[in-house]
This record gives C-alpha cells, structure tokens and sequence, in this order.
C-alpha cells in the first residue's frame, strides 16, 4: 500500500471553513477589547483632570479667578477636557457636597464624577 503525504482536497476545505468561521469572531473579540482599554484610559484621564482641578481650586481660591470658577476647561494628556463644579447643601450648616462632572470638550458623555465635602 502506498503511503500518503500531505492533505486532501476535502481536508484542506474543512481545515479554511474552520478558519473562515474562527477568524471573524476573533477580530471582534479584538476589537471590543480594544474599546474597553480605550475606555479606561479616558476614565483614568479624567481623574487626573479631576484631581489637578480640585487640587489648583483649593490652593488658588481667591488667588487666581481662573480657579474661583464652576466651570472651564483645559488641556491635559493632548485632549481637550471640560470640567463643571455643582455645589450641594447639605443637612450641616455650613458643609457643602461639591461633585466635580469631567466630560470631553465637545461631548455630553460625562466621563469621570468626583465628589468632595468642605465647609465655608
């Protein structure tokens, strides 16, 4: 009897509609996982813009107006990034809630909210 080498026809054909099936859902796997890192990025950005907002408004309050704002934006990490401060009573005298909304410049999406308490 004679001994085959290599593949045939029919073996090469089920092995690239393996294939055909696997590789598409592969890509998108890929894909999704590359918008959840690109999410979380933009999540850790807007922290630092949140943490390098609060931290210049509480040195420069009364210093520089740029800081006595609610609101305004700035650049950090190449984007453009807008900030907006909302003050809160609360049910103490004197204490505020103070929740700080980041959001890409030109979109609604709020990416990062901080919230802090301070009394005046």
């Amino acid at each position: 009897m004679k001994h085959q080498q290599g593949f045939t026809l029919i073996e090469a054909l089920v092995a690239f509609v393996i294939v055909a099936v696997a590789l598409p859902a592969l890509i998108r796997l890929i894909s999704v996982q590359g918008d959840g890192i690109a999410i979380m990025r933009d999540k850790l950005h807007a922290q630092w813009v949140a943490s390098y907002v609060i931290e210049n408004k509480r040195f420069y309050k009364g210093i520089n107006r740029r800081w006595d704002a609610d609101q305004g934006n700035l650049e950090m990490m190449s984007r453009q990034w807008q900030w907006e401060e909302f003050r809160e009573e609360t049910a103490l005298d004197n204490f505020y809630e103070y929740r700080l909304v980041i959001r890409v410049v030109g979109s609604d999406d709020v990416i990062y909210e901080a919230r802090r308490y301070a009394s005046e």
